[in-house]
């Protein structure tokens, strides 16, 4: 399941993640995870950043979500960026946003 991740810059990243190994850690010896991390999706939210979403603009759902979700990202979407990938995928022309 991909994650949503935004960035100060004003753009959403979807991101997956993929187990590529794992290792041992050093005092307890349990094995963890290794993970791969890409982007499998990035749109630019600056043309949209005025658009409302509920009573608020995306660029303040960005704002919000960095504040409140500074290390949010390859394995957890914070709501706000839940909410702005679900309103770009409703755009008309989503393919003027999207870089990747």
């Amino acid at each position: 399941m991909p994650a949503y991740q935004v960035s100060k810059d004003n753009y959403l990243h979807v991101v997956e993640s993929y187990t590529i190994g794992h290792y041992r850690g050093e005092d307890s010896g349990a094995i963890y995870p290794e993970y791969e991390f890409r982007d499998i999706e990035t749109y630019n939210l600056n043309p949209i950043k005025n658009h409302q979403i509920g009573n608020k603009t995306i660029e303040d759902l960005v704002k919000e979500a960095c504040r409140q979700f500074p290390y949010a990202g390859e394995m957890f979407t914070s709501p706000q960026a839940k909410k702005i990938y679900l309103y770009i995928v409703t755009l008309e022309n989503v393919s003027n946003i999207r870089i990747l």
